[in-house]
């Protein structure tokens, strides 16, 4: 798919580098990061050769029964890592540490604790995966009013976790807004493009590519945070708080208020 990736380059904006689970109502699968693990649990499963109407009851009932208490486990090791100080320390944490600022101890609990919001948070938040090429165009191609934010990320990649995490917590503050990711690998890019434009941030409004952000995590700060993304959006005229891209920016509206 040689001509998607020169889009992707070449298109507006282009920047680049140095070196839940289920179906929506419109037929978009529900990224899900714990779907390696439902897979697993569905094939532990006992009477998978039940076929009648009691047997498949069953099965489903056990199935939501684990999966539930897997997501309860891992939202009780989010709490217990954040009461014991144990969650990765961002770069602002680790550097009042380092300058022995101990009288900033409350403001680092309430760091922490809003970390922990985030986090909880981002298990509610929806983003869509695309599961094929055509899905993509018709995502590209959607005239619809309301903004489409898509991710071209590829699995394990350290800048694509980051914005996936992101993108959850976006996901559950603007709800009418569209996020959806493809893996790089689905959409035919080349190793070089996976190599030097991961992850890409594209925006889409009207049918149209009003953001095409290659390598985007080098154009923010290092460890950006959803407000930072926003303000860099808001730049770009692209208003997530009002869920529309307009070419124009009133110098009289204060879109960087949070």
């Amino acid at each position: 798919m040689a001509s998607l990736e020169s889009k992707l380059l070449d298109g507006a904006n282009a920047g680049y580098c140095s070196s839940s689970e289920g179906e929506d109502e419109s037929g978009w699968k529900v990224s899900n990061d714990d779907d390696t693990h439902q897979q697993n649990v569905m094939r532990q499963l006992p009477g998978t050769s039940n076929t009648g109407a009691k047997g498949v009851l069953s099965d489903f009932q056990l199935f939501r029964e684990e999966v539930m208490h897997h997501r309860e486990q891992k939202n009780q090791q989010i709490v217990k890592q954040a009461q014991r100080g144990m969650m990765e320390s961002s770069k602002e944490e680790r550097e009042r540490v380092q300058n022995g600022d101990d009288d900033d101890d409350e403001t680092l609990e309430n760091m922490r604790a809003k970390r922990l919001q985030e986090m909880r948070k981002a298990l509610t938040g929806r983003i869509f995966e695309i599961t094929d090429s055509k899905q993509y165009l018709e995502a590209s191609e959607s005239n619809t009013s309301s903004l489409i934010l898509v991710m071209i990320y590829e699995p394990g990649h350290e800048g694509s976790e980051h914005l996936t995490h992101i993108f959850k917590i976006l996901a559950a503050d603007f709800p009418d807004a569209k996020f959806l990711r493809a893996n790089a690998a689905l959409l035919g890019t080349t190793k070089n493009f996976k190599t030097l434009a991961l992850p890409t941030l594209q925006v889409f409004f009207n049918g149209a590519l009003v953001g095409n952000f290659v390598c985007v995590d080098k154009q923010l700060p290092e460890e950006y945070t959803t407000f930072q993304l926003i303000q860099f959006l808001e730049r770009k005229r692209i208003l997530l708080r009002q869920n529309r891209y307009v070419e124009e920016i009133d110098e009289d509206d204060d879109y960087d208020s949070d």
